[in-house]
């Protein structure tokens, strides 16, 4: 089992990158183990639908219950020898790389839509997103949404990016986790 879409997506940290990635879906897939990297050929699959509200939480959750419904439909088949396994499409093959936790760190001079997508793309149960605060400590945003106020305005703490600001609504700051509360 892997959960991507094969072969789109081969590799790790397939929820984040699908997020990341501005996927509009993915799934899980069924296939045949071979020699190369998540290359062999494709049993079943089953497609979660991906929004701009996803989370990896939600995602990993929607995985979880993807694959308990594929084995439940495809097993039977499988055993029953009904299921054919087909090659996978090279041309349609990406792979993604490992992520690390300095992935997770915030471009505060970049865009607020690319912190807020990475935010929900590197939530629990992931490391997070981060940013260093002025004294240059580590806080850990898990929860964020676009500020539909004036930078500075509402009533969560925000962060203020080129193109807009993003709400704090659940962030850490060394080990002391805060909601909607004073950074």
């Amino acid at each position: 089992m892997h959960p991507s879409l094969l072969p789109v997506g081969r590799g790790r940290a397939a929820i984040p990158w699908a997020i990341l990635k501005r996927l509009n879906q993915t799934g899980v897939t069924l296939f045949k183990l071979s020699d190369g990297v998540d290359t062999g050929d494709i049993v079943a699959q089953e497609v979660i639908p991906i929004d701009s509200t996803t989370d990896a939480g939600l995602l990993y959750r929607a995985v979880d219950t993807a694959h308990v419904r594929l084995m439940k439909r495809a097993f039977p088949e499988l055993t029953a020898g009904r299921l054919r396994a087909v090659a996978q499409d090279e041309s349609l093959a990406t792979y993604w790389p490992k992520r690390v936790e300095e992935d997770g760190l915030m471009d505060l001079a970049g865009s607020v839509h690319d912190a807020e997508r990475l935010v929900r793309a590197v939530t629990r149960p992931y490391p997070g997103a981060f940013f260093l605060d002025d004294q240059g400590r580590k806080v850990i945003v898990w929860k964020a949404k676009l500020a539909q106020e004036m930078p500075g305005t509402g009533p969560e703490p925000q962060l203020t990016f080129c193109d807009g600001a993003l709400a704090l609504i659940e962030w850490e700051r060394e080990g002391s986790l805060s909601t909607s509360r004073g950074l």
